[in-house]
């Protein structure tokens, strides 16, 4: 795989590109660009009729091109129109699944959060085990723990480690 570094401004965004980023999602991909760089290269076209499309990668062309740089690096291959479709919605979807027993065993939820996870995201992928506790005995602090604290669930993977907030 050959990389070849191309000007922003003879790049040209796909029009059928479905991907969007909210605008938590282009804080968190700005500053993974600002500390790392473009570390994946963007995948254009070279097909004579394709010329300089973006297959993957557009939304770190945007974020490049807000952070003023004029060049970036990318990979080029030669797809018809209709392959070309296809690839950039396999680079986006084809991406496999998170195991969120590892992730909870190596990883801060605060980390993750701070890397572009959701709460929700994290919480919701671990499997629960409650435990009623009053008040006083409560040492653990959750989206799904009441005021009183009365109830509160602890967040534990399968292998029984605790989980805090």
């Amino acid at each position: 795989m050959k990389i070849v570094y191309k000007k922003i401004s003879d790049l040209i965004f796909a029009d059928y590109n479905p991907r969007k980023l909210t605008k938590k999602e282009h804080k968190d991909l700005t500053a993974s660009i600002k500390l790392f760089g473009i570390v994946d290269p963007i995948i254009i076209n070279k097909n004579k009729k394709r010329k300089n499309i973006i297959i993957g990668g557009h939304q770190r062309v945007r974020i490049f091109k807000e952070l003023k740089e004029t060049q970036i690096p990318c990979v080029e291959i030669n797809l018809e129109y209709e392959k070309e479709k296809e690839l950039n919605v396999r680079l986006n979807k084809n991406l496999g699944s998170w195991d969120f027993d590892i992730m909870s065993n190596h990883f801060e939820v605060d980390e993750l959060v701070d890397w572009g996870f959701k709460e929700s995201e994290v919480y919701g992928e671990i499997e629960t085990k409650e435990k009623i506790f009053s008040p006083d005995d409560c040492i653990v602090e959750c989206l799904l723990i009441n005021k009183e604290c009365k109830g509160a669930k602890i967040w534990e993977n399968k292998t029984g480690q605790k989980i805090s907030k």
